[in-house]
């Protein structure tokens, strides 16, 4: 990609900030992986034996599943992917009585994700003390290219790394705000680095002018 495309900035969406960190210089590949293996026996222990799920709603505002949740009761708005996109994470019961709920009140579909924990919400809380001696560990340096998080849109130096490492998983991912964001810094073409394509679709529901593409469509020698 580097001998192809010069970028003018980076985000990451949930467990794409590692790859995010390593593309800017931030954090090595190694000790990507070693946070990456830490932050999974993390969620396993502060989940402790309690299957948690997320998933997906179409067709709902996020002020309105907010709602469904909070009458729900353990499950909460995790990721705000688009306008009317949403992810919800909680104890399966929950999360499933919530997805019934959206259904109810308009959702266009709802869809269980394959993620057995409920992660990106409150119900995570605890994890920062586990994984941040690891992090405190290992050395961050300040991005090489601006890397927004996407937890805020906001751009992220080397001590905002640490913090969005350790808390990441407690706090709702705001993809939206991300991308509008980068629109906001006259990004106006998007490519994807993944194995699904569902971002660069994202990207095109939130901004329809934009033009999304994956890593894999890329012609050699262009620069965004």
């Amino acid at each position: 990609l580097r001998a192809s495309e010069r970028f003018r900035c980076l985000a990451g969406h949930s467990l794409g900030l590692y790859a995010a960190l390593y593309a800017s210089d931030a954090v090595s590949l190694e000790d990507c992986a070693r946070v990456i293996l830490r932050v999974q026996d993390a969620i396993e222990a502060v989940a402790d034996g309690r299957k948690g799920l997320m998933a997906s709603v179409l067709g709902l505002k996020a002020d309105e599943m907010e709602k469904i949740c909070g009458k729900t009761g353990g499950v909460h708005v995790s990721n705000v992917n688009s306008a009317t996109q949403i992810a919800i994470s909680g104890w399966e019961d929950r999360t499933r009585a919530a997805c019934a709920a959206a259904a109810k009140a308009g959702a266009l579909g709802t869809r269980e994700l394959p993620i057995p924990f409920p992660l990106h919400s409150p119900l995570m809380h605890g994890i920062e003390d586990i994984v941040s001696p690891l992090i405190a560990s290992i050395k961050i340096h300040e991005p090489s290219i601006p890397l927004l998080s996407h937890l805020d849109g906001k751009p992220l130096n080397a001590a905002g790394i640490g913090h969005v490492l350790a808390g990441q998983l407690t706090r709702r991912v705001l993809w939206r705000d991300t991308v509008k964001a980068m629109k906001q810094m006259g990004i106006a073409r998007f490519v994807e680095v993944g194995p699904s394509g569902v971002l660069s679709k994202l990207v095109r529901w939130i901004d329809r002018d934009a033009e999304s593409l994956r890593a894999e469509e890329l012609v050699p020698c262009q620069s965004l």
